[in-house]
């Protein structure tokens, strides 16, 4: 009966471990009104002329820190600039759980071409200034926003 009970909670905890992302906030969080998975990416893709779609808007916890990943398709063979980098972020920051939210990730792809990741490094340099230093996952072509990264997002969106 104690094995039963051993496996029993080794199979729940393992569970928890391997548990898919979670787009909506747990209870006792607070966030803004809730809106549909289709809203928020229609939210964020008409946030400017050059997005063709929003790929990915979700949150998922990892290790202590909630993460919100935001993938977008932007529309042209132009640099992103920062004016469109601070409006798709800023349109997603808009519908994510403020309180819960501990880092962002964002990464822009080609709307002709899926499997091309755009360079955003120079957009990024000219996001408002904040507390830590903006940093990118090189290998994936991802821009890592921690908390002082995104208070500074909002403040400057305001």
């Amino acid at each position: 009966m104690i094995a039963g009970l051993l496996a029993a909670s080794f199979a729940v905890l393992l569970g928890a471990c391997f548990s898919p992302p979670v787009s909506t906030p747990q209870p006792g969080q607070s966030q803004e009104p809730a809106v549909s998975q289709e809203e928020l990416f229609s939210r964020i893709a008409s946030s400017d002329p050059r997005v063709a779609e929003t790929l990915v808007a979700s949150v998922y916890t990892s290790g202590f820190a909630d993460v919100y990943a935001v993938e977008v398709a932007i529309f042209g063979p132009d640099p992103v600039t920062s004016a469109t980098l601070a409006r798709v972020l800023t349109a997603a920051l808009e519908h994510a759980p403020k309180e819960s939210t501990d880092k962002l990730l964002f990464r822009a792809h080609s709307a002709d071409d899926a499997d091309a990741i755009l360079d955003i490094a120079t957009a990024a340099e000219g996001l408002p200034p904040t507390a830590a230093d903006t940093q990118f996952l090189d290998s994936t072509g991802m821009l890592s926003l921690g908390a002082p990264d995104l208070e500074s997002l909002r403040r400057a969106s305001q």
